[in-house]
C-alpha cells in the first residue's frame, strides 16, 4: 500500500534540484524590479527610496491576491497531473487566467479611486506621501501583467518543468535593470523620470515578459498535451472549484503583505531615514530568500502530486529531503552576507550614515532568514496537502504574534531599528511550530480520506 511505502517513487535530491533552482531564478526576476529600484533610486534621494518602499508594499498588498489564487491553481494543476489528467490542467490553466482578468479591472478601477486618499492617510511626511503616490499611479498598470504571468508560472512549476520560468527571469531582470537607467537618470531618448520612471519601467518589463510566458505555452506539443489555448466559454463551477481552495490562500497572504505593510508604516512614523534604511534591509531580505522561497513552491508541487499519486506517505520525507535543502542554501545565503556586509549595503546607497544604520538590521535578518527556511517549508507542505483553511488558521495565529512583537517594539524599542526585525524570527518560529504539529497530529491519526486525498474529487479545502 502506498501509504506504508514512502520510499516508493519519492524524488531524489537532484530532481527537487532541477525543480527548485529555476524557480529561484525566477524569482530573481520579481525581486530584481524591486532591488533595482531600489538602488537606482537611492542615487536620487532619501525620500525617493523611502517612497518607493511603501509603493511597492502597496503594489503587493494587491498582487498577493492574484498570487494566492495562484497558489491555490497550483495545487490543483499539480494533482491533476499526479492523475495523469492532463487536459484538466488547460482548464484551470485557462479558468485562472479569466479569473486574473477580472480581479485586475476590480482592483485597477478601486486603487485610481481611492490610492490618493489612503497614501494621504497612512504616510505622514507630506514629500514622501507626494513621491508614493507618483509611484502607485504608474506601477498599478502592470498588474495585469503580473497577475497573468503567474498563472503561467503556477502551470509550469506544477508540470515540474521550470525552465521557461528561469528564461522569462533573464528577460525580465535584464529589461528592467535597462530601463531603470534610462528612465530614472533620462537618455537621449526621454528626460528624466525619476520615481515615475522607476514604476514604467518595472511595467515595461513585466509586460515582455508575460509576452515571452504566452509564445512559449503555444508550442505544439505543449498546447496538445494539456489542450491549452483552446477558449471557451468560462464555467463558473470550474472557477468555484479553484477558488475554494484559493480563497484560504488569497486571505493569507493578503494577511501577511498587509501586515508587513503595517511593520513599514511604523517605521515611517520614527523617520525618513530609518524608513530609507529598513528598504534597504527588506531588499537585501527578499534577494536572499529567493532560494529559499522557490523550495516553498517546490515542496507545494511535490506534496500535491504525490497526494494525487496516493502516495500520502511521501509527506514527511519530502519535507526532510526539501527542509534540509532549504536550510543548506540559506546558510551559504547569509555566509555571503556575513563575508561581505558593507558590500551589501554599497550596493544601494553611498550614504554612509544609512549603511551604519542598517548594519544590525543586516545581521538579525539573516538569524530569521535560516528559521524561516525550515519553518516555511513545513508551512507551505500544509498548503500542498489541500488544507488551505488550516494554513490560513495558521497564518493568523502566527500574525497575532507577529503584531503583539510590532507593538512592543513601537513602545519600547524604537530607538533600536534592529529590534523591529526580531519580528520575522517571532513569524518564521510560529508557522513552522504550528504546522509541524498539526501534520504531526493529522498523519498519524487519519487516514488519506480524511486528507482529501481521493483521486477523483477536487482538491479538498475545508481543512
Amino acid at each position: 500500500m502506498a501509504l506504508n511505502n514512502p520510499s516508493v517513487g519519492l524524488p531524489g535530491y537532484r530532481h527537487i534540484w532541477n525543480i527548485s533552482y529555476p524557480v529561484m531564478i525566477g524569482m530573481l526576476a520579481q525581486n530584481i524590479i524591486g532591488a533595482s529600484d531600489t538602488a537606482f533610486l537611492g542615487r536620487v534621494g532619501e525620500v525617493e527610496l523611502g517612497a518607493a518602499a511603501l509603493g511597492s508594499m502597496y503594489y503587493l498588498v494587491l498582487y498577493i491576491i492574484g498570487y494566492g489564487y495562484s497558489v491555490g491553481a497550483q495545487i490543483i494543476m499539480s494533482r491533476r497531473i499526479g492523475e495523469k489528467r492532463f487536459r484538466q490542467v488547460g482548464d484551470v490553466l485557462h479558468h485562472t487566467l479569466y479569473f486574473f482578468v477580472a480581479l485586475f479591472l476590480i482592483l485597477f478601477f478601486l486603487s485610481k479611486y481611492f490610492q490618493h486618499s489612503i497614501i494621504q492617510q497612512i504616510v505622514e511626511s507630506v514629500p514622501v506621501s507626494r513621491a508614493t503616490g507618483e509611484y502607485v499611479s504608474v506601477r498599478v498598470h502592470g498588474l495585469i501583467f503580473a497577475y497573468l504571468g503567474t498563472a503561467y508560472r503556477a502551470f509550469h512549476i506544477s508540470r515540474g518543468y521550470t525552465q521557461p520560468i528561469l528564461w522569462n527571469a533573464v528577460l525580465v531582470a535584464v529589461l528592467n535593470i535597462a530601463l531603470n537607467y534610462l528612465l530614472i537618470f533620462g537618455s537621449v531618448f526621454c528626460e528624466p523620470m525619476g520615481i515615475r520612471g522607476a514604476a514604467l519601467a518595472s511595467v515595461l518589463s513585466e509586460g515582455l515578459g508575460l509576452l515571452f510566458y504566452w509564445v512559449h505555452a503555444s508550442h505544439k506539443a505543449i498546447r496538445r498535451k494539456y489542450h491549452l489555448y483552446g477558449w471557451a466559454r468560462p464555467k463558473m463551477h470550474l472557477i468555484k472549484s479553484i477558488f475554494r481552495v484559493s480563497s484560504f490562500v488569497m486571505v493569507q497572504y493578503f494577511l501577511s503583505m498587509g501586515t508587513w505593510f503595517g511593520f513599514f508604516l511604523i517605521i515611517e512614523k520614527t523617520g525618513s531615514a530609518e524608513l530609507a534604511s529598513t528598504n534597504i534591509v527588506r531588499s537585501i531580505y527578499s534577494l536572499i530568500g529567493i532560494p529559499i522561497w522557490a523550495f516553498f513552491s517546490t515542496i507545494i508541487t511535490l506534496v500535491s502530486q504525490a497526494f494525487g499519486q496516493g502516495q500520502v506517505g511521501q509527506l514527511f520525507p519530502l519535507i526532510r529531503r526539501v527542509g534540509w535543502m532549504a536550510v543548506c542554501t540559506s546558510l551559504l545565503m547569509n555566509i555571503l552576507v556575513w563575508a561581505f556586509p558593507h558590500q551589501w549595503l554599497a550596493l544601494y546607497t553611498n550614504d554612509q550614515g544609512l549603511r551604519a544604520l542598517s548594519l544590525e538590521s543586516l545581521y538579525v535578518i539573516t538569524l530569521a532568514h535560516t528559521c524561516f527556511a525550515l519553518g516555511g517549508v513545513v508551512f507551505h507542505a500544509v498548503s500542498g496537502t489541500g488544507k488551505t483553511r488550516v494554513a490560513l488558521g495558521i497564518e493568523v495565529s502566527t500574525l497575532v504574534l507577529y503584531v503583539l512583537f510590532l507593538i512592543l517594539f513601537r513602545s519600547w524599542f524604537a530607538e533600536r531599528i534592529a529590534f523591529a526585525w526580531f519580528s520575522e524570527l517571532v513569524y518564521s518560529l510560529g508557522v513552522g511550530l504550528f504546522s509541524w504539529v498539526y501534520l504531526r497530529k493529522i498523519f498519524l491519526t487519519q487516514s488519506r480520506d480524511a486528507l482529501g486525498t481521493t483521486r477523483t474529487g477536487v482538491v479538498s479545502a475545508d481543512g
